[in-house]
């Protein structure tokens, strides 16, 4: 891409040459100058971009480019696959609109993840959704969001954490049982369970 080059329409000033054809009016100054930017040694100032591309020939440029696009969130939302899971399978399941997305920033990552359950299918088990993106750094656990309906609780309302990938699921606030981990029984053939949070990842992924 050529280097951009200056220019300046060939005005004359009315008070040196005392000529009415050199008085420009207002159309005519808005006209050249409203797509021009006001620079000093070189640093633009009240610079506003509406459109167009950012042009880079560089491998490593462009590789730095979409890096720090990534780092600020720019890119927006990514998909990923959840998978329902009771126990270790989900034999004959049916699942309609499992619908995910992630984004990441540093060293943590926000997703949602929105499934709805049309049958329950063979297999048993703790509930789980497997499939994120990036594991929970530490393999630590950490809350997250959840609204689900045709779900059995404990009384309260469902909880969840993330642990490395995975989602489990919990019939109430008592996380600390094991015995409250939500299993497929307490699951409606049209269940539906709705997630949403953040977790610190290992990172920064630049």
């Amino acid at each position: 891409m050529a280097d951009p080059v200056n220019s300046k329409p060939g005005w004359q000033s009315y008070q040196q040459t005392g000529n009415p054809a050199d008085i420009v009016s207002s159309p005519d100054v808005a006209t050249v100058f409203g797509g021009k930017v006001d620079a000093v040694d070189g640093q633009t100032q009240g610079l506003r971009v509406l459109g167009g591309t950012l042009d880079d020939t560089s491998a490593l440029g462009d590789y730095l480019v979409s890096r720090v696009l990534g780092f600020l969130g720019v890119d927006g939302w990514q998909e990923w696959s959840p998978s329902l899971m009771f126990g270790a399978g989900n034999s004959n399941m049916s699942v309609s609109y499992p619908n995910a997305g992630f984004t990441t920033r540093a060293n943590m990552l926000w997703f949602w993840v929105s499934v709805r359950l049309t049958f329950k299918g063979s297999s048993t088990g703790p509930v789980t959704l497997s499939g994120l993106p990036h594991p929970s750094v530490g393999n630590f656990s950490f809350p997250v969001n959840v609204r689900t309906t045709g779900v059995a609780t404990d009384g309260s309302a469902a909880t969840a954490y993330v642990t490395n990938g995975l989602i489990t699921l919990f019939r109430g606030a008592s996380t600390n049982d094991q015995a409250n981990v939500a299993i497929d029984a307490d699951l409606e053939n049209a269940a539906t369970i709705d997630i949403s949070g953040w977790y610190p990842i290992e990172g920064p992924l630049i």
